[in-house]
């Protein structure tokens, strides 16, 4: 499974030790230069994407990015426990988790 973490101010998708950044940017140039990072590791049309991430603008941005691909977002519950949370993201098929900074913990832990 891929992982990408955010901050404040900038984008890390993370695979297997390879780590590309996408900086701040308009929308379009951000949206499509994740669906290119993801199309990049391989992902595509069809694939399924977890995202556990508070409303915010780059909530928005990593829908629109997965939707640019022709992937599949499966939004999960913040508040949810993390037996939860991996019982949601392994039975959704999903083959990226994308999370949050503050959600970074719950995120390792899901490996």
């Amino acid at each position: 499974m891929a992982w990408v973490a955010s901050t404040a101010s900038w984008w890390s998708l993370v695979a297997g030790g390879g780590i590309a950044t996408v900086a701040g940017a308009a929308p379009a140039p951000v949206l499509f230069g994740l669906a290119g990072a993801y199309a990049a590791l391989g992902l595509g049309e069809g694939d399924a994407f977890a995202l556990l991430a508070h409303n915010s603008d780059r909530y928005l941005e990593s829908m629109f990015s997965v939707f640019a691909l022709g992937g599949v977002v499966v939004p999960l519950n913040t508040r949810l426990s993390l037996k939860e949370l991996a019982y949601c993201v392994g039975h959704s098929g999903a083959r990226v988790l994308l999370a949050d900074g503050d959600f970074l913990d719950q995120a390792r832990e899901l490996r």
